[in-house]
């Protein structure tokens, strides 16, 4: 399972000086495309959400489904394969009554740190932020996860009023005010 947090930044620059000097490695720089896929249909009938993602990154693409099961904010069962035929794919949810969701655009600097995944996103249409991740078992709880994130964002000097507590996803769609802000919460 993936717990995440994030926060809204305005200094990229300062984070990526903290992160060099607590010795974190960038390991991806890339331009993404991710188109999101679902159907309000499913998500009465299941009592639960998920999306189909459709990720463009450079040559490459993946599927990625993210279900909500726990009904959390941040936290996803995910699963992902690569695609060697992506529009093919897209073509084939819509014909199954897929919506196209929301399509978010982002650039993503990728850096680890011991058990942390650190990503600095610009996205366009919301702005700049941080994201850390950790993947976690069934085990230990979410709760305590993300008290380890916070803990993380604040030694790279990220104020608790800044933490955003929905992902992209959701924003878009509240920005847009579509009828799937009701629906996905995450």
């Amino acid at each position: 399972m993936e717990i995440e947090i994030r926060a809204k930044v305005e200094d990229l620059n300062k984070i990526k000086n903290t992160l060099s000097q607590l010795g974190a490695k960038l390991v991806k720089n890339v331009r993404q495309t991710d188109r999101y896929y679902g159907a309000i249909c499913l998500y009465k009938k299941l009592d639960y959400t998920f999306l189909l993602r459709v990720r463009y990154q450079g040559n490459k693409a993946f599927l990625t489904y993210k279900g909500a099961k726990q009904k959390k904010p941040g936290i996803w069962e995910e699963y992902e394969l690569p695609l060697s035929q992506p529009a093919e794919l897209e073509k084939m949810l819509k014909e199954m009554g897929m919506d196209l969701v929301v399509e978010v655009n982002k650039y993503r600097l990728e850096y680890i740190l011991d058990e942390f995944t650190i990503c600095l996103d610009t996205i366009k249409e919301l702005g700049t932020f941080i994201e850390v991740e950790l993947q976690a078992g069934d085990r230990i709880p979410s709760k305590q996860v993300k008290t380890k994130l916070q803990r993380f964002l604040k030694t790279l000097d990220i104020k608790e009023e800044n933490l955003i507590h929905h992902g992209y996803v959701t924003l878009l769609l509240r920005k847009h005010k579509t009828p799937y802000s009701e629906y996905i919460v995450n």
